[in-house]
């Protein structure tokens, strides 16, 4: 095998060459002869020296090469005999390849002359073929027509549908082929043409009036017509575009103030007896004109809502037919032949309805932008206008109900909304000022003193007029309403701003009211006052949807609280003042065998008589039920309290006397009493008054009834039964506040807020403190330690 010659230097030369300055220059890739030798000539160097360098350098590459033949002779060869034999191989490819060459075009020879001759036949039989075809069509176009002269002959009223199969047929006949230039069709051609403008305008015609007067067999005959003919789609897209030319035709000619301001002239001269302008005289009503135009302006609403419900009632009907009818001869549904077309997959009362909204927002708005008494009748009288479109919708959704079921996202109710949004805003911005006003001028920030009730009214009277008027819609009478909770709100700011619960004059209760108590008490009746009215008036007084009423009530309910937060203060101060009356009690020596009138009573009657004649008189006005839920926690907690320091009172009574259980019976006597002044209802307060009544039978009882009454643990808890039991011991069985070197007070205080168990627990601590003291005494306990006992296992 031939070996290839290598670009590989050889080694001995690549050291001659890196020795050789000279030979390296000529090493180089990019060695240029021209450039040496002009280097040559043009340098110092003698040319001879430069020539016999050269010459040297010669000589060293020739004995170098001799050198490199004589060591590779053998390689040599062996490429040279490798020569050799590829020149062999070589010779032999080419007799081959000529061979093949000459086969191949004797086979070319023997394919070529079938091929032309089948080229030709086939050809040939095209031709023909075609020939035939157009024949057949033509033949087929003229039989046809001739059928739809019969047709048309016959009348398009009654075989129109079949005039459209017919043109349908011809036009498949001359699907993909020219019939142009055919003398034999030119004239039915013409014919032809004219016979389809005619169908076409008769279907159109048909269409039109059946929609208009929702006859199904018309508009369901003249469909047929443009399904036959093809272009049912485009046709069903005709009628959409010209239903909302004509209503956007309707809007403009709504909102003309040329034409608005002429009606309105001629309303005043009928009225007047003047006479009237002539028209084009003016553009905008004048001052005089304004109410005869406001009135033209809704006339013409009503018209044009009139009018889009017509429009949607024609749509509406053309769809009902569309989703019945189906071709007779495919049995292919209507609906579905649209499929593919803008309208597929849409309800054609969804696609017309969002045009339809579209322009009234469209044009509602520039109506407005262009005429202020558009503006200012759409956004004074917004709820008119939502009225008509409310009206409008319901009258739409008789018809959404026998509509066919539409698969859009489409909220056709939301886009009519949609319209009317700009001027709801407009309508709400002044509703919420009118209602804000009156509250603004109550609380000018110049006087101190309390709203008056003609102010509340007012600003009540705005409040239920603004929702009488927002009634007529649900969602407006929920946004109104949600305004009134704002006006509430500023309400109730302002009358806090300007009260003072905290102040240490509003507090005290050591003399008549001060002037921040009444203030207060001025607010709170206004207060009262105010909630009262928007109770009777706005809330019972109009027939509120369930929702509305409970954005009111619940916003009522600030009332309620700044109320609270008002007397709070001032009724703690009272009840503290009674309790630390109370408490007093335990100052009264009742081991005294004299039975007389406690000190602490004498001073509580006179603290509840100053409280009623003085400090809640000034509540009259809110009412009695309010004066008693003021005095209710009160009362509990009075007589709860009172139970609690009856309870600790120790000794109750003397060895020899029982006159301190009758003096504490008698107290109960004059605290029932007082009380049932301030609240009469005092018998329902459940279950303090319960307790009361079970601690005054209980101060009667002997030890051992007291131990096993069926009232502990029911009536009054064990906790009270067992410190009452103390009081019937000896000194050396200690109370728990007694143990705990408390004072009464501040031991109800410590306990106040502790569970039933824990003050159990005190108790069992002073039990126990009494027993190890007793039996390290080798004392003998006291008959009343083994009844807490029992007591305590039992409550335990």
């Amino acid at each position: 095998m031939m070996v290839m010659p290598t670009e590989t230097r050889c080694p001995s030369m690549v050291k001659l060459t890196a020795q050789n300055e000279t030979l390296a220059e000529f090493a180089q890739p990019n060695f240029d002869v021209k450039q040496k030798v002009q280097a040559i000539l043009q340098g110092s160097a003698n040319v001879s020296e430069q020539l016999a360098t050269l010459s040297t350098n010669v000589t060293l590459v020739e004995t170098e090469l001799k050198v490199q033949v004589s060591d590779h002779y053998e390689d040599l060869l062996s490429q040279a005999t490798g020569v050799e034999k590829l020149e062999r191989v070589l010779n032999a490819m080419v007799v081959k390849s000529e061979a093949l060459q000459n086969s191949v075009e004797r086979v070319r020879n023997r394919v070529v002359e079938p091929f032309n001759k089948m080229e030709e036949q086939t050809v040939l039989v095209s031709r023909l073929q075609a020939t035939c075809d157009l024949l057949r069509r033509v033949i087929r176009t003229i039989n046809i027509s001739k059928r739809l002269q019969q047709q048309l002959s016959a009348g398009l009223t009654k075989e129109i549908t079949k005039a459209a199969q017919s043109l349908s047929e011809l036009d498949y006949l001359s699907k993909d082929v020219d019939l142009n230039g055919v003398a034999v069709l030119e004239k039915d051609q013409r014919f032809i043409k004219q016979a389809r403008q005619q169908v076409e305008k008769q279907g159109e015609t048909m269409l039109t009036h059946g929609i208009e007067a929702q006859n199904q067999t018309q508009v369901a005959t003249a469909l047929q017509v443009f399904y036959n003919l093809g272009n049912l789609a485009g046709t069903i897209e005709k009628i959409l575009e010209k239903s909302s030319r004509q209503v956007r035709i309707q809007i403009e000619a709504t909102f003309d103030v040329k034409l608005m301001s002429h009606s309105a002239s001629e309303s005043t001269v009928l009225k007047s007896g003047a006479t009237p302008k002539q028209p084009g005289k003016s553009t905008m009503p004048t001052p005089g004109q304004a109410a005869a135009f406001r009135t033209t302006l809704w006339q013409n609403l009503e018209k044009l809502f009139d009018f889009v419900y017509q429009a949607c009632a024609r749509i509406h009907h053309l769809q009902k037919v569309l989703a019945k009818k189906r071709d007779p001869v495919t049995g292919i549904g209507f609906l579905e032949e649209l499929s593919g077309s803008k309208i597929s997959n849409q309800s054609l009362i969804d696609i017309f309805w969002k045009d339809v909204t579209k322009l009234l927002s469209s044009e509602f708005l520039e109506a407005s932008q262009h005429s202020n008494f558009v503006k200012q009748s759409f956004e004074g009288e917004f709820p008119k206008l939502l009225r008509m479109c409310s009206d409008l919708w319901k009258k739409l959704n008789t018809l959404a109900e026998h509509a066919p079921s539409s698969k859009s996202d489409f909220e056709p109710e939301k886009a009519l909304r949609m319209v009317l949004q700009p001027f709801e805003t407009a309508y709400l911005s002044r509703s919420l000022s009118r209602l804000f006003d009156p509250v603004n001028l109550m609380f000018d920030g110049l006087s101190d003193s309390a709203p008056k009730k003609d102010e509340v009214n007012g600003c009540v009277k705005a409040i239920a007029s603004e929702l009488r008027v927002a009634a007529v819609d649900v969602h407006l009478c929920k946004i109104v309403a949600k305004n009134v909770a704002k006006t509430i709100k500023l309400f109730v700011v302002k009358a806090e701003n300007l009260s003072a619960p905290s102040d240490q004059s509003a507090t005290q209760v050591v003399d008549v009211p001060t002037a921040t108590q009444k203030l207060n008490a001025a607010i709170v009746e206004i207060l009262f006052y105010l909630q009262s009215q928007i109770e009777s008036k706005a809330i019972r007084g109009i027939p509120l949807p369930a929702a509305v009423r409970g954005i009111i009530e619940e916003s009522l309910q600030q009332i309620d609280q700044l109320t609270l937060s008002i007397v709070a203060p001032w009724m703690s101060a009272i009840g503290k003042a009674l309790r630390s009356i109370i408490s007093t009690l335990h100052y009264e020596d009742f081991t005294d065998d004299c039975i007389k009138k406690s000190a602490y009573i004498d001073e509580f009657e006179a603290f509840v008589n100053r409280i009623r004649s003085s400090y809640f008189v000034v509540f009259e006005e809110c009412g009695p039920e309010f004066v008693q839920s003021l005095l209710n926690p009160i009362v509990r907690k009075t007589m709860e309290e009172f139970v609690l320091h009856v309870s600790l009172v120790r000794p109750l009574e003397s060895a020899t006397s029982k006159g301190g259980r009758l003096r504490l019976d008698n107290d109960f006597t004059s605290i029932e009493k007082d009380l049932a002044l301030l609240f009469p209802g005092i018998k329902g307060l459940i279950p303090e008054y319960r307790s009361f009544l079970a601690m005054r039978t209980l101060l009667n009882m002997p030890v051992e009834e007291l131990s096993s009454s069926a009232l502990v643990g029911d009536a009054l808890p064990y906790s009270v039964a067992l410190n009452s039991l103390l009081s019937r011991a000896p000194e050396t069985l200690r109370s728990p506040h007694q143990h705990l070197r408390m004072s009464p007070d501040v031991f109800l205080e410590f306990m106040e807020n502790k569970s039933e168990s824990e003050k159990l627990a005190q108790i069992r601590e002073s039990l126990e403190a009494y027993a190890m003291e007793t039996n390290r005494n080798h004392g003998v306990f006291s008959p009343v330690y083994e009844l807490m006992i029992d007591l305590l296992t039992r409550a335990l």
